[in-house]
């Protein structure tokens, strides 16, 4: 399911001050740092994180959730919702499929063949697309894999540090489009 949409034919992004090729050079807690800047204030203070603190599951101090808890102009949340769309434009098969490639050359993996390999790339790169991630998302993962495991990662190790520096933006994007859908009944 693609929670994103495609940037207007000028590849501005639609609202973003910057055009969306810039992002890609930007790493998510630098988009994510500049997006409570390019969001009207009135939804930042709205939004409320919840912090995992216990000892059971994830590390101390990780956010687990964004959610929204006060009632911001809508014409502030609709605003903010354009701003995030062009946020979480998903990124290009290609340039998937170059970062993928480039993780894969600087882990382990068992002897395959080049068809195994092959589809190895094909069936991570359709994962991704699935999931709608950004280009800066893709990048920031595949860099996480690289620095932090020696061979190469099941899609659950992957999934899990892409949804990590992906949290932020889609919970913004999911609660402002309930806040909008039930502000419309």
């Amino acid at each position: 399911m693609s929670i994103g949409r495609e940037p207007g034919k000028d590849g501005s992004g639609g609202n973003l001050p910057v055009p969306v090729g810039q992002l890609t050079a930007m790493r998510p807690h630098e988009i994510d740092k500049s997006m409570e800047d390019w969001l009207a204030p009135s939804v930042v203070t709205s939004m409320r994180s919840t912090m995992y603190l216990g000892p059971d599951s994830g590390r101390i101090g990780t956010i687990l959730a964004w959610t929204l808890e006060g009632a911001p102009p809508e014409a502030d949340a609709r605003a903010a919702l354009e701003v995030l769309q062009a946020l979480m434009t998903p990124a290009d098969p290609q340039a998937v499929q170059v970062e993928i490639s480039k993780m894969r050359a600087l882990t382990v993996s068992r002897n395959e063949n080049e068809d195994g390999q092959s589809f190895l790339l094909a069936a991570f790169g359709e994962q991704i697309e699935i999931e709608a991630y950004p280009l800066d998302v893709v990048k920031a993962a595949c860099r996480e894999v690289i620095s932090g495991l020696k061979f190469w990662p099941s899609w659950a190790e992957y999934k899990e540090r892409a949804d990590s520096e992906f949290l932020k933006r889609k919970h913004f994007y999911m609660e402002l489009r309930k806040y909008l859908s039930e502000a419309s009944l």
